[in-house]
């Protein structure tokens, strides 16, 4: 019987669409995205249960009533309207404050979070 050879660690990241840290360094980040402040009236975290396919998922925005179950769609299944829906305001506060651990930044991209190759600039 023929001995299989061992696939590399990094390159089985690479075939799961995952960016070695080195190739997510390269990637260049439009900072504009970050703090646009367009129209802010706060944090808020928006969080989900498809009632179709059961999915748990969050949304962050500066935008108290941004996102409704009429105009959200579940991730997985698409389903639109099929909604649980929960709000938790983050900050009430429609100025960005850098120094707070309320802001969207520290919770997006997750801690350890991979950055992944289908990512795109525009």
């Amino acid at each position: 019987m023929a001995k299989r050879k061992k696939k590399n660690p990094e390159r089985v990241e690479m075939e799961k669409g995952i960016l070695s840290p080195e190739e997510a360094e390269k990637v260049k980040i439009n900072q504009k995205l970050y703090f646009n402040h367009v129209n802010r009236e706060g944090v808020f975290l928006h969080s989900f249960i498809c009632n179709n396919c059961g999915l748990h998922f969050n949304l962050y925005s500066w935008q108290e009533n941004r996102h409704r179950v009429d105009n959200t769609t579940c991730p997985e299944c698409k389903t639109m309207g099929r909604l649980r829906h929960w709000r938790l305001v983050l900050s009430d506060n429609p100025e960005m404050q850098i120094n707070s651990g309320r802001e969207i930044f520290n919770y997006c991209p997750a801690e350890n979070a991979q950055f992944m190759s289908d990512s795109r600039e525009d």
